[in-house]
């Protein structure tokens, strides 16, 4: 999450566990703290509640929807003189990634957006696919609105897949963080299953519409989704501010050494053809 200035930042983690045929899920919101730090779950025991009944429907789409045998870009190189860099979410003590062996489908709505937003998107999510090695690609727009509810299987809508990545702008009605300092968020939704290594299947961006209106604050537009981007894939924050996962929030730094290390990495987790 982005703040306005200086202080504190956080992400949106979706985390389901599957034990033998039973999945669970719940929606975890911290608020300038890495998730294993905790964060307020009350709020989110409705959202539990659905998610684990979704799973124990079977609410999730046929094994192997979108992926391939091999990844299907090459690794990025990792730099030989890495800077700092963290990951949200460890399993076994590897990081939690994407596939590399499925195409990541990005979808945005754009309402609320600035004029030109699909065009900072496209940026964005070019750079981090080259970044990380992960296929990413800017498929089209949607009319589904951010939320922190968001289902991460919706086969009316996206077809019997996980959903794509959504990218949208919001309000503070809907996003209670952007009433305060933060002007965006950013995260996934993992999946463990028994035998299988944990995965990340779809994620989500929101942007605060209020903020981006203000044509003085476009400029910060490119920052703050590569930045969210990088929690999509499985950053999470640093204590240095020549890095753009810095925890104090905006101040116009490009991708770093410890970024571009973390990022070469979040690329090189196993193919999860289960999923």
């Amino acid at each position: 999450m982005t703040d306005r200035g200086r202080g504190g930042v956080g992400t949106l983690v979706m985390v389901a566990l599957l034990v033998g045929a039973v999945f669970a899920g719940h929606w975890l919101l911290t608020t300038g703290r890495p998730w294993l730090d905790g964060g307020p779950l009350a709020d989110a025991g409705d959202a539990i509640r659905r998610q684990v009944s979704g799973f124990l429907n079977g609410d999730r789409p046929p094994p192997g929807a979108d992926a391939q045998e091999d990844r299907i870009l090459p690794k990025v190189p990792i730099p030989s003189d890495p800077g700092p860099h963290r990951f949200t979410r460890r399993a076994d003590g590897v990081p939690v990634t994407y596939s590399p062996c499925r195409r990541l489908e990005v979808v945005v709505n754009t309402r609320g957006a600035p004029p030109q937003a699909m065009g900072e998107v496209r940026d964005a999510v070019d750079l981090i696919s080259r970044s990380t090695g992960l296929s990413l690609t800017v498929t089209g727009r949607t009319g589904e609105s951010y939320s922190v509810k968001r289902k991460p299987y919706q086969p009316e809508r996206y077809g019997e897949r996980w959903a794509p990545i959504l990218i949208a702008w919001s309000g503070d009605g809907s996003v209670r963080e952007f009433g305060g300092d933060a002007v965006g968020l950013g995260g996934s939704m993992a999946i463990d299953v028994l035998g299988t290594p944990s995965s990340y299947v779809t994620g989500a961006v929101a942007l605060d519409r209020e903020f981006f209106a203000d044509p003085s604050h476009r400029s910060y537009l490119h920052e703050v989704l590569v930045h969210e981007l990088g929690h999509v894939v499985g950053l999470d924050h640093v204590a240095d501010p020549g890095q753009i996962m810095w925890e104090g929030g905006l101040h116009g730094s490009g991708l770093g050494s410890g970024d571009l290390a973390g990022l070469a990495k979040a690329g090189r987790g196993p193919c999860t053809p289960d999923l």
